[in-house]
């Protein structure tokens, strides 16, 4: 049985459910149970308030307070009456980081995926209101389980991209957001969708998200849930992607004053202009051949759109500045994202007399040298 839910995991390209799918002692756990296997130990909780606006609740709107597990049960309990309108979150959290040996126990083995393990794995947890905004993970496709509380997931197919405005701002690395505020449903009723999954996940049920579903998730209750994301065949490409988009970004935000920064990055990416990673990430796709496959693929988008430079390149200048790229800067993108997509000899004019900034030569040197 779990050899099939391994197939189906790696086939499907529609969200499963696998209800009472799961084996792990501590579905057995009350809340009580959950405080004292963490002990005392201080949890940085991003704290937000539920207020209906017309923008998500970004990160950086949140205070961080570190907080026990028993006082996170503690408020969840008094917080209608104490602070009606605030959310606490321990999200996106290795557990190998956080909790030693308290997790050890944990393994994927219950959908097929053994070699999955504690390791592998992060921990979520919050308060009812808690949230994530909707957005898409660039790579890999993503397992969770419900082992505490409920927690509800809104789900789009990538059909729908078109009608979720996708956004760069705030940058972080392999997510995509979505500008629409689905905590608020005013703020979204009148929206336009063709299709969208509504799926409640209660302790014991494991789900798959697709590769590239757009997802909003909130805290129905006191919930608990752990994930582990499943490596694809595609992520190299998508990862090589991610790296040259990363060092764009990167060389725009390297002169803007820190105010400026926490608007366009997410928290966890306040150290962006450390590149170290960037041509790690490039140098195992070179290794892997990716560099060829995802020219192909880019330059026959390119043939089939049939855009010429000058429409192509106000087509992406338009979406920089639309994305919350300054214009000042949003041509001087657009001609090196074309210069990449392209892989054309007469684009190295540019690279030569358009371009300005040293680390983007830098970057364009380093592609030539590869001959892609």
């Amino acid at each position: 049985m779990t050899e099939c839910y391994r197939n189906l995991i790696l086939n499907s390209n529609i969200p499963i459910v696998f209800h009472e799918s799961l084996n792990w002692n501590c579905l057995k756990w009350n809340s009580y149970d959950w405080c004292n296997s963490f002990q005392n130990k201080l949890l940085p909780f991003r704290c937000g308030k539920k207020i209906c606006q017309k923008s998500p609740y970004w990160e950086s709107l949140c205070e961080v307070e570190y907080h026990t597990m028993d006082e996170l049960v503690n408020f969840c309990n008094t917080a209608d009456q104490k602070k009606p309108n605030t959310w606490w979150y321990f999200d996106y959290k290795h557990i190998s980081e956080h909790f030693n040996n308290v997790l050890s126990i944990i393994s994927w083995s219950d959908v097929g995926f053994r070699e999955k393990g504690p390791e592998c794995s992060t921990i979520w947890i919050g308060s009812p209101g808690a949230h994530t905004p909707c957005h898409i993970d660039t790579y890999g496709c993503n397992v969770v389980a419900q082992v505490f509380g409920r927690k509800r997931w809104l789900l789009f197919p990538p059909t729908e991209t078109k009608h979720l405005k996708p956004t760069r701002v705030p940058y972080e690395e392999s997510s995509i957001y979505s500008n629409i505020n689905f905590s608020c449903f005013e703020q979204f009723k009148d929206e336009k969708f063709e299709n969208i999954y509504v799926i409640d996940l209660y302790p014991g049920d494991i789900l798959f998200v697709p590769p590239r579903w757009w997802h909003y998730v909130e805290n129905l209750s006191l919930a608990i849930s752990i994930n582990t994301w499943i490596s694809l065949k595609n992520d190299d490409i998508y990862r090589m992607e991610e790296a040259l988009v990363r060092y764009f970004i990167s060389s725009i935000t390297a002169t803007l004053s820190d105010d400026v920064k926490q608007i366009l990055l997410n928290p966890n990416e306040l150290d962006i202009e450390n590149n170290t990673k960037v041509f790690d990430v490039l140098n195992i796709c070179k290794n892997r051949n990716t560099w060829s496959r995802w020219k192909s693929r880019h330059f026959t988008y390119l043939i089939t759109k049939n855009l010429n430079t000058s429409k192509l390149k106000k087509k992406l200048a338009l979406f920089c500045t639309s994305s919350g790229i300054f214009i000042s800067t949003a041509p001087y993108i657009s001609w090196a994202i074309i210069l990449i997509l392209s892989y054309n000899e007469s684009f190295k004019f540019i690279l030569n007399n358009l371009c300005q900034g040293e680390s983007l030569k830098k970057l364009f040197n380093y592609l030539i040298e590869l001959k892609v």
